[in-house]
């Protein structure tokens, strides 16, 4: 539970003291962050801590405790206060609730459980407005970047946040090349209420809202404290751990200084097409600094690629190689991932019509380079050829068939390695590799494992096993790490395809 912050300002040290030591405020969902004695030292205090709740005396030396709360009661709109006096006096109460007061205490009747009961009702009330300012400033969020021409004055609960300086990160979900068209929604949201979650442990006043397929999420500076780098870090790497623990693999995106919630939004809208090229060839698939995407055009492309050109036979097969390897290859060099995607789900359907449907293609294509789609793209029409022109696929080298052969007898073996595969067709480990990698354009490693996945898809769409059943019979040691490679794989949980079944 995350604790609400607490400053105490009283003129009398003892006054203090007692309140810190009256009851456990830990365990009532409160933290005290700093106490002063004078109503000058609570204006700094307030600022530095940016408090939930302020609990001060009336009477103080120097400025009183009502016009402290005078000064800081529209800058910080959802603070709250408690007032404690020595003086039963109607006038100061009187006040005090004009200022939004949550109550009024008087010192000498002031008990344990009298500061229980109020601190008890002041958290269920901060609760309940916290909720409705999160769903307001959401929605406000939403519609401010949906509208790039609107100003942050024109919404609510934006104005107040107008120069204040944070750091952002956008978070995206790694994406592969599929004709599936599922919404990302629902994981979206996963993500924004984790974020969320991680988001109140380190700052006071965070933003995060859905735009697009990202989930956008602000710290604010100010209550990062001294230590803002160590608090950056630490706040990272507990999302990080929160959303591995999701088995979803997703893309970190930050801009490696503050600022305001206006130029984040020129910046974001700048950025995005760059963005989300990385989305789906994700080098490093870790932590990106989006200061090297400064300066990056996505530039257009000018038309679709014409496969009614190619000649689609082995005499011209470099020919067609050559116009789509310079059509990718200027995809690639201008960002435009649209163009690609476009270009991946064209060619699919094209080479569908070609073979009637007989040569199989993957669900998905997983691209962490945009060499691997061009190797994919390349493997494919090299297959297609082999089929139109003979009638069949290429065939393999024997000694790599018969590979195959044993890996698909054997898949299911969670201890099958290459030496062993390797020992079946009497080569060495290192030859066998080199003869796989030529053939099949995969390592013998990557084929079991894609053996493993299109078994595992199999059975999850056509069978009632369960999952750890599925995992087993497809030689992985544990359903987690089998949950993960799936989803790595082609985009989608294993409950997804039984969703699909459905």
């Amino acid at each position: 539970m995350r604790k609400l912050t607490v400053i105490i300002a009283d003129d009398d040290r003892y006054v203090i003291k007692d309140l810190t030591k009256m009851i456990d405020w830990a365990k009532y969902g409160f933290r005290i962050v700093g106490t002063a004695e004078s109503g000058e030292e609570a204006l700094l205090l307030i600022d530095k801590f940016h408090p939930n709740l302020l609990i001060t005396d009336i009477r103080m030396k120097g400025m009183n405790g009502l016009d402290v709360i005078d000064q800081v009661i529209n800058k910080y709109p959802e603070m709250k206060y408690i007032i404690i006096s020595s003086y039963n006096d109607f006038e100061y109460a009187r006040r005090a609730l004009q200022n939004n007061v949550a109550d009024f205490l008087i010192k000498t009747e002031l008990s344990p459980a009298k500061l229980i009961n109020t601190l008890e009702k002041l958290r269920l009330t901060m609760q309940k407005e916290a909720s409705y300012s999160y769903v307001t400033r959401i929605a406000e969020m939403d519609h401010f970047f949906q509208h790039r021409e609107s100003s942050i004055l024109d919404y609510e609960t934006l104005r107040s946040i107008e120069n204040q300086d944070y750091f952002f990160v956008a978070i995206t979900k790694s994406r592969v090349f599929s004709n599936d068209s599922d919404s990302d929604t629902a994981y979206l949201s996963e993500v924004q209420n984790t974020t969320w979650s991680v988001l109140q442990e380190f700052c006071g006043y965070p933003i995060v809202f859905i735009q697009d397929r990202y989930v956008i999420a602000g710290l604010d500076t100010e209550t990062l404290g001294t230590s803002l780098l160590t608090n950056l870090h630490n706040f990272f790497h507990t999302l990080t751990f929160r959303l591995m623990n999701t088995s979803m693999p997703y893309l970190f995106f930050s801009e490696d200084r503050s600022m305001n919630l206006n130029m984040y939004r020129s910046i974001f809208f700048n950025m995005k097409e760059t963005m989300n090229f990385y989305s789906f060839f994700n080098y490093e698939r870790t932590l990106f600094n989006t200061e090297k995407f400064h300066g990056i055009s996505v530039l257009p492309v000018s038309q679709p690629f014409p496969f009614q050109k190619l000649i689609m036979d082995e005499e011209h097969m470099e020919e067609d190689i050559m116009a789509i390897r310079e059509y990718l290859s200027a995809c690639i060099k201008s960002y435009n991932i649209e163009a690609i995607d476009h270009f991946y789900k064209d060619y699919c359907a094209y080479i569908r019509i070609l073979t009637n449907s007989q040569l199989a293609l993957s669900s998905v294509v997983n691209a962490p380079q945009p060499e691997y789609f061009q190797k994919w793209v390349f493997n494919t029409l090299f297959d297609c050829i082999q089929l139109l022109t003979h009638g069949t696929k290429f065939s393999y080298n024997h000694y790599v068939d018969e590979a195959i052969s044993f890996i698909k007898q054997n898949y299911s073996d969670s201890d099958l390695s290459v030496i062993d595969i390797a020992a079946h067709v009497d080569l060495s480990a290192n030859r066998l590799g080199v003869l796989f990698k030529k053939d099949t354009g995969k390592t013998v490693n990557e084929y079991v494992n894609k053996v493993r996945v299109e078994k595992s898809i199999e059975l999850l769409e056509k069978t009632n096993l369960k999952i750890y059943e599925i995992s087993e019979k497809c030689g992985y040691k544990s359903s987690q790490y089998f949950s993960q490679i799936i989803l790595q794989k082609t985009g989608k949980r294993p409950i997804d395809f039984r969703r699909v079944k459905k």
